[in-house]
């Protein structure tokens, strides 16, 4: 599997700090690991439920 070079911007980190854990990641990265959860629930609720609802209306059609 090849490395891909990745660009990251954060509002949230003002200066870019490396972990000293045994793989050094930049703070940015290890931020977004722990904090992306949420929105990958979001993404597979969202994929999961449409919004889109069936109708079961027949047109009617009214005489005079």
């Amino acid at each position: 599997k090849q490395k891909k070079n990745v660009c990251i911007l954060s509002t949230v980190h003002t200066s870019v700090d490396i972990t000293s854990s045994q793989k050094a990641k930049p703070e940015t990265v290890t931020y977004y690991n722990r904090t992306k959860v949420g929105v990958d629930v979001m993404g597979q609720m969202a994929r999961k439920y449409s919004v889109k609802a069936p109708t079961r209306r027949w047109p009617v059609a009214v005489f005079y």
